[in-house]
């Protein structure tokens, strides 16, 4: 069984398609990669784009979903309602209180292409991570290189030493879904490993 069954994946990813087709190629393989797993896909429930991408391909192999979203989307009819049943559908209030669900769901993340919302996602996830908010794996979707000038822009950081040179190891650059994937297997299993010694030696 992959480490990843049971676990929950939060999938964070554009409302929009993108330029390219890959980007929507990949956002269907991460759903239906992470639900061939077992693992429970966490995302914002939108109709649209990315996030409509992923909720299909976890569909397109049966597996579990959770969905986060605000109460406006759903009343804007920009939520993929009929894809989640029973409990697996959260409604909020406010953007704060979908992000902060959606980081608090995660066993682990992985950012696809997307906007300034996926972008500030991301950031938080790694900046928490700093903080000791959390110890999950981040995997970026780095399809056609759209994490490059992120990843860059965090080194830019560490060199002029506003961020500590610990956060470049906190995230992997993956060029495939299947890549992504099999990042946050082994992140997984590093960190149960680290767990049991660490008990062993209470």
């Amino acid at each position: 069984a992959s480490p990843l069954k049971g676990k929950c994946v939060t999938v964070f990813g554009g409302s929009r398609p993108g330029a390219q087709e890959q980007f929507v190629q990949a956002a269907f393989q991460i759903g239906a990669l992470l639900a061939e797993k077992g693992a429970i896909m966490v995302n914002g429930a939108g109709n649209s784009g990315l996030m409509n991408a992923t909720i299909e391909g976890v569909q397109s192999r049966g597996g579990q979903l959770k969905g986060v979203i605000t109460r406006r989307f759903v009343e804007m009819d920009e939520g993929h309602m009929e894809a989640f049943k029973e409990g697996e559908l959260v409604v909020v209030e406010s953007m704060t209180e979908r992000k902060g669900l959606l980081f608090s769901s995660g066993d682990a993340f992985i950012a696809l292409p997307g906007g300034l919302g996926t972008l500030e996602e991301t950031a938080e996830v790694l900046s928490w991570r700093l903080l000791k908010l959390h110890h999950n794996p981040l995997a970026l979707c780095n399809v056609r290189g759209f994490y490059d000038a992120f990843d860059s822009f965090v080194k830019h950081t560490i060199d002029q030493q506003f961020t500590d040179p610990a956060a470049g190891e906190m995230y992997a650059l993956c060029s495939t879904p299947e890549a992504c994937v099999a990042y946050l297997e082994t992140q997984i299993i590093a960190s149960q490993a680290a767990a049991e010694v660490a008990a062993a030696q209470q």
